[in-house]
């Protein structure tokens, strides 16, 4: 099996958990959600050793305009949660 085939079947099992969340999926890796000054960026990706095991690697990117250009920022109205179950 190929990573490639490994990210999409991990993509079919969340991709309605995440859609529900508000998220739409950008890339065949990539979840995407603006929220405000915010974009949420979900990366899916996979690693193979030498003795064919995956490991998977879920990354979260968070881009805000307001902090990267020094604006104010109030962390208590930014907070966030999010919780995905999954079951297969």
């Amino acid at each position: 099996m190929e990573k490639k085939d490994v990210v999409g079947k991990i993509v079919d099992v969340i991709r309605t958990s995440f859609e529900q969340d508000g998220f739409k999926l950008k890339a065949p890796n990539k979840f995407e959600k603006r929220k405000g000054d915010s974009l949420y960026i979900y990366e899916i990706s996979v690693t193979k050793s030498k003795d064919t095991f995956f490991s998977l690697h879920l990354r979260l990117k968070l881009q805000n305009k307001r902090i990267s250009t020094g604006g104010k920022y109030d962390s208590k109205k930014s907070t966030e949660r999010s919780t995905y179950k999954i079951s297969y």
